[in-house]
């Protein structure tokens, strides 16, 4: 029972900032220099959205739920398309996966935490 609080504790805080210090590695990346000078900020919500995905996708993990787990990925990428779209540049779209990677695996990696324990 222990396991699975602090994994949950886990993906609520300390994940967040696992996940934007891999963002903030990303964006310092060399192709970050031809990037506009004028690009749109970054993507708003995952301070919240990202937390709550991962426990969901733990959850669904735990109760052995690979289709709703998928949906939850799916729509996902279906909410955040219009967004994504509009960037000409795909700055969005590369944040929008480096950070939905990050927290996914987060989010399995705790699944597999509680499976073990």
């Amino acid at each position: 029972m222990s396991a699975v609080v602090g994994v949950v504790v886990f993906l609520a805080v300390p994940a967040n900032r696992i996940v934007s210090d891999i963002l903030a590695a990303a964006r310092q990346s060399p192709q970050a220099d031809e990037r506009p000078s004028g690009s749109e900020p970054p993507m708003r919500g995952g301070r919240w959205i990202g937390p709550l995905e991962r426990i969901l996708i733990l959850l669904l993990a735990s109760v052995e739920a690979p289709a709703a787990v998928a949906a939850v990925v799916a729509a996902k990428g279906v909410i955040r398309f219009p967004e994504i779209s509009k960037d000409e540049a795909g700055q969005k779209a590369e944040e929008f996966l480096i950070g939905s990677f990050t927290s996914w695996i987060l989010a399995v990696l705790g699944a597999v935490v509680i499976h073990v324990a």
